[in-house]
């Protein structure tokens, strides 16, 4: 996966703890992603014991990394950013900046 902020180079999501949410939430193409959906996306087989706060810890993480205008909104359904894929498979390819609403 490759996000490319505009007007700078890609950004490197190196670890797969950042990169998985992150395509989980283009995968829900603008809408509420579960917190359930996001661990499972994380944590392809049986999720740590803490997996909540190792969750919020992921998604600290990629906010930082995405930095403050491409924002990881918390709703009440889950987890949601604005951020859309340019590919025909959202998730895989690449995802253009800045945070476009929809």
């Amino acid at each position: 996966m490759e996000v490319l902020p505009e007007g700078g180079g890609p950004l490197k999501l190196r670890a797969p703890l950042q990169r998985r949410p992150l395509a989980a939430l283009l995968a829900g193409a603008g809408r509420a992603v579960s917190v359930d959906t996001l661990t499972d996306a994380i944590w392809t087989e049986l999720p740590p014991d803490q997996a909540r706060k190792a969750l919020l810890e992921c998604l600290h993480r990629l906010r930082r990394n995405l930095g403050e205008p491409y924002r990881i909104n918390l709703e009440h359904a889950g987890y949601r950013t604005g951020i859309r894929s340019t590919s025909n498979q959202p998730a895989v390819g690449r995802a253009n900046l800045p945070w476009r609403h929809g």
